[in-house]
């Protein structure tokens, strides 16, 4: 086999990878937008507060289903207190 054969076969190789790795991408991404879907998958990791964070801020379609999973169930009032201004010291920190 000559090297322009090897170079061809290997460029072909990595075209064919690169669009099967794009088509499947995509079809992951599409079926992430499907709100059925999503709320399995934020079903599965709504106790990561983490991972639900993670999501929201990983595509703008994805973030406010993962917004409301996120702030659904709060462990305690802490962060729901730190959204409001009159528990802020004029130094800026947190009244607690």
């Amino acid at each position: 086999m000559s090297w322009a054969t090897v170079t061809s076969v290997h460029a072909k190789l990595n075209w064919t990878l690169e669009t099967s790795f794009h088509l499947t991408l995509m079809a992951v991404l599409r079926a992430l937008l499907v709100p059925d879907i999503l709320i399995l998958i934020l079903q599965e990791i709504k106790h990561d507060k983490s991972a639900l964070a993670s999501v929201a801020f990983t595509c703008r379609s994805l973030s406010p289903m993962a917004l409301d999973f996120l702030w659904k169930e709060l462990e305690t009032s802490t962060p729901m207190k730190r959204l409001l201004p009159i528990l802020w010291n004029a130094d800026g920190t947190y009244v607690s």
